[in-house]
């Protein structure tokens, strides 16, 4: 989890993550989003939202961590979603969840 924590900071830092249900969508829709990420205590109603979305439009999503740790990795108040929008970085934050870390 560490490892996934780091690299969400390090997103976020360079510019390469959006958070929140508005830029998470524009991101989507906009095809920049390579991952998304939605927390497991987010609305029913956002999750299924996001999850239609990303299918749609074929984006990666996982579902991780709660509001609160998703927030705090970022340096922001609790989040329901992110999105990460290079997809180098996206693919080290798959590989570190498939992996456990």
């Amino acid at each position: 989890m560490e490892n996934v924590l780091s690299l969400l900071g390090l997103a976020q830092r360079a510019g390469r993550l959006v958070s929140g249900n508005e830029a998470v969508e524009r991101a989507v829709v906009r095809r920049q989003a390579k991952l998304v990420i939605i927390s497991q205590d987010a609305a029913e109603r956002t999750a299924q939202r996001m999850i239609r979305l990303a299918g749609e439009k074929r984006v990666p999503w996982v579902r991780w961590a709660s509001k609160h740790e998703l927030g705090a990795a970022i340096g922001r108040p609790d989040r329901a979603v992110a999105a990460i929008v290079d997809a180098g970085l996206a693919e080290a934050v798959r590989k570190a969840l498939s992996r456990g870390e």
